[in-house]
């Protein structure tokens, strides 16, 4: 059995920011935006658009020196690239946190930190959207008993 505070240091963990991959959970409006960066060999974008073989594939174009954009109009095919390893051995493939994730901020001054990793979930303003649970945070800021302010840099 994991206690709570095991729980707690799971989602704080680097390793879980460094594995963890952002996927698409819902549908959306527009296009499905996938990014590569270069690791081992450099972007060749006639070599990245031979190889994707998706039906939903749309586009490729590239954003910068270091880094192309590729375009599907399915979710799940975006989502598949990310974790297929022809390219994520020699790319860094990744769907940028801001567009599939939300952050928020938990003002419980007094709330225990294991008691959020049980217990806390993310609700979305869409209430057909379900409530998903919680796959990192960590401590802002700190108060004591005593009324003194500990910064998130000193804790």
């Amino acid at each position: 059995m994991v206690n709570s505070t095991d729980q707690f240091q799971h989602l704080n963990s680097d390793h879980l920011r460094k594995t963890r991959k952002s996927i698409f959970h819902f549908p959306a409006l527009s296009s499905y935006d996938v990014y590569f960066r270069q690791i081992e060999q450099p972007l060749e974008l006639l070599r990245i658009a031979t190889a994707v073989r998706y039906k939903s594939f749309h586009s490729i174009e590239r954003v910068s020196t270091t880094k192309l954009k590729v375009i599907f109009t399915n979710r799940e095919d975006a989502n598949k690239i990310v974790m297929d390893s022809l390219f994520s051995a020699s790319y860094r493939v990744y769907i940028p946190a801001t567009s599939v994730e939300i952050n928020g901020v938990i003002d419980l001054e007094r709330m225990d930190p294991s008691m959020i990793a049980q217990h806390g979930i993310g609700k979305f303003h869409r209430c057909d959207v379900n409530p998903v649970p919680l796959l990192q945070f960590s401590r802002l800021a700190k108060q004591t008993v005593d009324q003194s302010y500990v910064p998130s840099a000193a804790i």
